[in-house]
């Protein structure tokens, strides 16, 4: 075996080959810089620095590939022109012997992406996701700093003041654990978004506190809003409320991120689904549902037993309301014919209004709501009397009250069961409404859809590192076979086509997700074969020369 031909072309390729590498990193991962740097995520010089320095490591998933494939086409180019090919073959080194070392160093590269793709980089990804997204407070403090809102998912937030507490001490309970930081706020509003991106439910108050928890599963933020007015548009009515309490959950960057998972973590989470951002969102959805449910059933059995239940505002004000009706059916309070639903409110012991309604309902609270209550009451065709001052009655055609929990409800949450213990209870459910239906079908459509991304994902990162042998041999043997054309012309013909085999990487691993494993695996897996036909078609015409 001629072994110093070989470690000279292995020589001069890996040369070529690191040296197009940093030049295609540096740009590329200048490029992936830009979006953060104009979104403004990034707040200091050093953050960006840091996020410069790892955006490089997953850009060698696309860079080293390409790379690859250009060293090869220059360095077998140049050893063409040079007649130093031309001497091996008539000193009796086929082109096939010619090729083997190439080959091989393609087969080197392709455990080295094996080993970027499902290893090294998705944690890379974390780290960039963490370097921007990590430290809420900073990012909160630059959001008020140019006059925008803070965006957490669905929730928005402004403020007019901040103040930061670093070593705050706990609020309520002395016992219970510290949270890392304390924001403060003053003149505070804020608002939740539909699923349309629209207002569904805004809120100003005199001043907030956000408690954040920063734990190895993730940040929590309670936000507590003080002497708060909320408007719902779909009700159209305000409510005052003395306290309002939210608690957010920022998104988990390995947990709620399939990108950055590496292959242990994808396998791992297959067993384990529940333990994925979205399914868990989705669980607690249905957990919550059910948990309204049974409260629904509660609240009737103690109607149709004692005819009156109780509500609690929480809060220093200790405002309790108790409705006097027959039942509650389908969120609505009954009354005997000709009756009104009557509805009472104490002060400590006394009672100081009497709310006389002509229908009275009780609205689910939802699971991440900015109202801060389980349950609401809506009042319709209402007359208010004073039951201290006297007077005449004060006609209202609606009225909110909110805030409210029922005294002695039981406590039975199903967020702790899985999703498994959850479905099963809500298939047991009687005559299930469509709101329940659609909760069940999306916690399923979660679990299908997780199981689709780790597949589309493993599979797309093998795809990926079989373009590095595949690029690696095409230019390598383009260079041989046209030796009379430019460099770049010969790395045109193998460019194109590795362009097109990512793109439609990327478009298997969506119908992989949308129409099936078989179809995407088809579709993901063509570009790479149309390099092995162009490579094996020709490594032929070079060899019948």
């Amino acid at each position: 075996m001629p072994w110093r031909l070989f470690g000279y072309i292995l020589g001069d390729l890996l040369r070529v080959v690191a040296l197009v590498s940093v030049v295609l990193v540096t740009v590329v991962a200048f490029g992936a810089t830009i979006k953060p740097l104009a979104n403004a995520n990034l707040i200091s010089a050093a953050q960006t620095a840091r996020y410069l320095i790892l955006v490089t490591v997953p850009m060698l998933q696309f860079a080293l590939p390409f790379a690859a494939g250009f060293a090869a086409t220059m360095s077998l180019h140049r050893m063409t022109n040079d007649n130093e090919i031309l001497a091996a073959a008539v000193g009796g080194i086929s082109y096939r012997r010619l090729l083997a070392p190439i080959a091989g160093l393609g087969v080197v590269l392709t455990l080295v992406m094996v080993l970027l793709t499902q290893w090294v980089i998705p944690q890379f990804w974390g780290l960039m996701e963490q370097t921007i997204a990590r430290d809420v407070t900073k990012i909160f403090q630059a959001s008020l700093q140019r006059g925008d809102p803070f965006d957490l998912g669905d929730l928005q937030i402004y403020a007019d003041r901040l103040r930061v507490d670093e070593a705050p001490e706990p609020e309520e309970d002395p016992s219970g654990p510290a949270p890392d930081t304390r924001l403060y706020l003053e003149g505070v509003a804020a608002a939740e978004l539909d699923k349309e991106g629209k207002i569904a439910i805004e809120v100003t108050a005199e001043a907030a506190v956000i408690d954040i928890y920063r734990r190895e599963d993730g940040t929590v933020l309670n936000l507590a809003l003080i002497n708060a007015v909320a408007f719902k548009e779909q009700e159209g009515a305000l409510a005052r409320l003395s306290r309002v309490e939210h608690t957010l959950r920022v998104p988990r960057v390995f947990e709620d991120d399939a990108r950055a998972m590496t292959r242990s973590q994808l396998l791992r989470l297959r067993e384990r689904p529940d333990e994925y951002g979205p399914v868990i969102e989705a669980r607690d959805d249905l957990a919550a549902y059910l948990r309204d449910l049974d409260h629904g059933n509660w609240i009737d059995l103690r109607l149709r037993s004692e005819g009156q239940v109780e509500f609690i505002e929480p809060g220093t004000a200790g405002r309790r309301f108790v409705v006097h009706a027959n039942g509650l059916k389908d969120g609505r309070f009954l009354a005997s014919p000709g009756e009104e639903l009557v509805i009472e409110q104490f002060q400590g012991t006394f009672a100081v209004r009497r709310f006389a309604a002509e229908n009275l309902s009780l609205a689910r609270g939802d699971v991440m709501s900015l109202e801060g209550s389980r349950f609401k009451l809506l009042l319709r065709g209402v007359e208010v009397s004073d039951l201290q001052r006297g007077g005449p009655a004060n006609p209202r055609r609606h009225l909110t009250l909110a805030g409210l929990s029922v005294s002695g409800l039981p406590e039975d949450d199903p967020a702790a069961q899985t999703s498994d213990e959850l479905l099963q209870r809500a298939q047991a459910v009687e005559d299930p409404e469509p709101e329940l239906l659609f909760r069940q079908a999306k916690l399923r459509e979660e679990h299908r859809s997780i199981q689709t991304e780790i597949t589309s994902r493993l599979w797309k990162r093998y795809a990926l590192s079989a373009t590095a042998f595949l690029l690696l041999t095409l230019g390598a043997t383009l260079a041989m076979w046209l030796r009379e054309s430019l460099p770049l012309t010969i790395y045109l013909w193998s460019f194109a086509p590795s362009v097109l085999d990512l793109i439609v990487i990327s478009g298997g691993e969506q119908v992989m997700r949308d129409s099936g494993i078989v179809a995407g695996f088809v579709v993901m897996w063509s570009g790479n074969v149309v390099l092995a036909v162009l490579l094996i078609c020709a490594y032929l015409r070079l060899a019948r020369h």
